[in-house]
């Protein structure tokens, strides 16, 4: 942030939960996870806010009568249908704050509107 290069943090989308509530359920790794991941969601929220930093919320987004986005024996991590939704998501969050027009100038980002070309001596 300091250096200019803008900062996007995203939640952390995960596949639907409801059937934690079977008692059979007891994978220890998806229960922990699930049991800590509203924290973990509250957190960036409070960072990127102290921080001036926009968020994409994915998690309710990832979510619904569209599809599945994560496979059934792991709903950490998005299957293929999963992945394009989260680019979805992410390319609209960059088109709504306005940072597809940066151009890239020696891996740096510059504002838009600008000649991209480093200053006059």
């Amino acid at each position: 942030k300091e250096e200019g290069v803008p900062l996007l943090l995203i939640d952390y989308p995960l596949g639907d939960l409801a059937w934690l509530e079977n008692p059979a359920v007891t994978h220890p790794v998806l229960v922990g996870i699930a049991t800590k991941l509203p924290n973990l969601r509250r957190i960036i929220r409070d960072v990127a806010k102290e921080e001036g930093v926009p968020v994409l919320e994915t998690a309710q987004r990832m979510i619904g009568p569209e599809g599945r986005f994560f496979d059934e024996a792991d709903l950490v991590h998005p299957n293929p249908r999963g992945a394009r939704r989260i680019g979805q998501l992410l390319f609209e969050k960059l088109r709504a704050l306005g940072w597809l027009e940066a151009k890239a100038n020696r891996g740096r980002a510059v504002e838009p509107g600008s000649s991209g070309q480093p200053p006059s001596p």
